[in-house]
């Protein structure tokens, strides 16, 4: 399970960096323009690397979620367990 989250992760991490050069200007913002301090970006653009944003910020709060949610179903089953006995020397 930990081998599929992982390839997972990566291939959203691949997309979702993709994406956004994709969807960035790159070309306009190393242009002379862009060194005079004239760049017109679309409001399309602006759009498509907030889009990426926002994906990559809901990827985040889902892996957050999920990992508190582990830590409290491991917390739940340790507590229902009974204690360790210590060794006798």
């Amino acid at each position: 399970m930990a081998k599929a989250l992982a390839v997972l992760r990566t291939l959203y991490l691949v997309f979702i960096v993709g994406y956004t050069v994709r969807a960035l200007p790159l070309a306009l913002l190393w242009s002379g323009e862009s060194k005079r301090g004239v760049v017109t970006v679309g409001l399309d653009t602006v759009e498509q690397v907030a889009r990426a944003a926002w994906l990559a910020v809901g990827w985040i709060a889902l892996e957050v979620a999920l990992g508190w949610a582990r830590v409290w179903i491991a917390g739940r089953s340790r507590a229902g367990a009974p204690p360790p006995v210590a060794p006798r020397a």
